[in-house]
């Protein structure tokens, strides 16, 4: 059942676009039915009760209960084919925990994996308030959802959260077999205090075993803003209607009420005097630069008028020039907390569908070898038949593709990909950071998916990723792709062998990177290479690298990348 037409969630998708805020692309996802800088309808009728129900609380006094019970939250169940969802419990250190895991009834062997963190302030949130958008995210991205019950304040204060859901992502990585799942397509999302724990996770993880997280309007800084130094909050952040400024406003007042009551006070209901709001465990935007880089894929979602608003986008920056894949993504009109309302708000429904996508789009090194290998990809002369097979199967002739790609500029932003590839240059780092592994255990590295024979891997590597770029491009074209994102995760001796940095504080770009940057360029895929330290290189001392330089504003483009016949 939805309150609203199901095709204005379609027109959000239609409609979103792309917009540099302070140097960061960010992804905008407009109201469907509603003017710029406005509340969404929908949404506006919903604040004006919540503003009556709240009154009526503050009146009869604050009370845990009427925190953890949300009657204006309404959700529906959308789904159209059988989910299936077991309940057990699972051991966290000297406790157990309860757990739900939800399958679609065609789930594929090696699936994704998806451990989601409620939000609720560390002191509410259940599987009765998300019960509905996990079969949702279930049946949409044919994913293992699992959804953990951590223990909650004010019964059991910091860390006990943090340790419950560090705990459950060990479990469910730990049992991705039995559950079904790819350990390896690992990701963790969670909304505003389980976007906190979400990143308390990632800076637990060292092993990498999280592929990819999706903060959703989520707790970077629950410190005091008006002690902080980084950045600066404030309405002028906001853009509203004068119409629609009071109410947007009392929506932002909501959790910027808290902070202004000293969020490291004795009255914490979360921290009760065992750390302060500047623990990076409890606020990341307080994490040094070292414990950032090594973040996995990002993906951080924000609502247009909610006071965390300016904490993430000001961590999505900082992230993006430490080197990390990061996406921002902002639905306009709406304010904290609208995945709550499933079936009620358009938004919620669309967020759902985005996640979803998230979780398809992980792809792993062995997707990407059995499709290589479907198509004779996986030496020299396979090329060539791999051409032949698609003239001859798909009636698709690669010279024409060749001859388009060079008479047209195809560019694609990650927000609008809708599959990825995540490809690791150095076989060490890849079974030890990575788990990832060929059929025998042995380590593996990207250039051993296109060649039988691989002399040296120094002097391979970047032909590899030329391949490796031809082929994410094809998979674009042969999958009718909106686009297509390859994540080249490279060590510091692979980027000074490339040029992208010299054995000198500065970095310069090469001839070799520039070549590669608009091979991919001009096959539309969305190449970003990252700087993944875990080898044993002295190339590591001496590497500094915020990330691949696009080459999207370029127009002297190099002729693409030679036939590998």
């Amino acid at each position: 059942m939805r309150l609203y037409d199901k095709a204005l969630v379609a027109k959000i998708h239609e409609n979103q676009f792309t917009k540099e805020v302070d140097g960061i692309p960010v992804l905008f996802k407009p109201v469907p039915d509603a003017e710029p800088a406005h509340l969404d309808p929908r949404l506006r009728e919903i604040i004006i009760k919540k503003r009556t129900m709240f009154a009526n609380r503050a009146k009869a006094g604050w009370t845990l209960s009427s925190e953890r019970y949300r009657p204006d939250k309404v959700t529906y169940d959308l789904i159209e084919t059988p989910v299936d969802c077991t309940e057990q419990l699972i051991p966290i250190g000297g406790h157990k925990i309860d757990i739900y895991i939800y399958r679609a009834a065609n789930i594929q062997p090696n699936a994704p994996v998806l451990v989601y963190l409620h939000g609720g302030g560390f002191t509410a949130g259940d599987i009765h308030l998300f019960g509905k958008q996990m079969q949702y995210i279930a049946e949409q991205s044919g994913a293992v959802v699992v959804f953990p019950e951590y223990r909650l304040a004010p019964e059991n204060p910091f860390p006990a959260p943090v340790e419950d859901a560090w705990g459950a992502v060990q479990w469910v990585h730990a049992h991705a077999a039995e559950l079904g799942a790819d350990p390896a397509k690992l990701m963790v999302a969670g909304d505003s205090a389980g976007g906190s724990l979400t990143n308390a996770c990632v800076l637990q993880d060292e092993k990498g075993i999280i592929r990819k997280i999706m903060g959703i309007y989520p707790s970077w800084d629950g410190s005091d803003y008006h002690e902080q130094t980084a950045y600066t909050w404030s309405y002028d952040a906001y853009e509203v209607a004068d119409e629609d400024k009071k109410l947007a406003y009392s929506r932002i007042d909501r959790i910027k009420s808290s902070v202004d009551k000293d969020p490291d006070s004795s009255n914490s209901l979360y921290l009760q005097g065992h750390t302060t709001s500047h623990d990076p465990l409890v606020s990341a935007v307080f994490a040094t630069d070292e414990q950032l880089k090594k973040f996995p894929e990002t993906v951080i979602v924000a609502a247009e008028y909610d006071y965390l608003r300016v904490g993430s986008d000001y961590a999505a920056k900082r992230l993006a020039s430490l080197g990390v894949p990061v996406r921002s993504i902002r639905y306009c009109g709406c304010d904290h907390g609208f995945l709550d309302m499933l079936g009620t708000i358009v938004q919620s429904e669309e967020l759902c569908l985005t996640i979803a996508a998230e979780l398809k789009a992980l792809t792993t090194h062995g997707d990407l070898h059995r499709w290589s290998q479907s198509h004779g990809f996986d030496s020299a002369t396979g090329f060539s038949a791999f051409k032949k097979a698609l003239r001859t199967e798909l009636n698709i002739d690669y010279d024409a593709l060749r001859h388009e790609a060079k008479q047209n500029r195809l560019t694609t932003v990650a927000s609008t990909a809708t599959k990825q590839i995540t490809l690791y240059s150095d076989a060490k780092a890849s079974k030890d950071r990575f788990g990832i592994t060929d059929a025998n255990g042995e380590p593996v590295w990207y250039g051993r998916l296109f060649s039988e024979d691989v002399p040296e891997q120094s002097a391979t590597e970047m032909e590899a990723a030329k391949k490796a770029v031809w082929l994410a491009g094809k998979i674009a074209k042969l999958s009718d792709l909106d686009g297509i994102r390859l994540n080249l995760h490279v060590d510091a001796q692979w980027l000074v062998a490339a040029g992208y940095v010299k054995r000198e504080p500065e970095g310069k770009s090469g001839g070799k990177a520039r070549a590669l940057g608009e091979a991919a360029l001009r096959q539309g895929v969305d190449l970003h290479v990252t700087h993944v330290p875990g080898t044993e290189n002295p190339a590591d001392a001496y590497t500094i690298c915020a990330g691949y330089q696009k080459w999207s504003d370029r127009d002297d483009l190099t002729e693409l990348m030679e036939d590998t016949e």
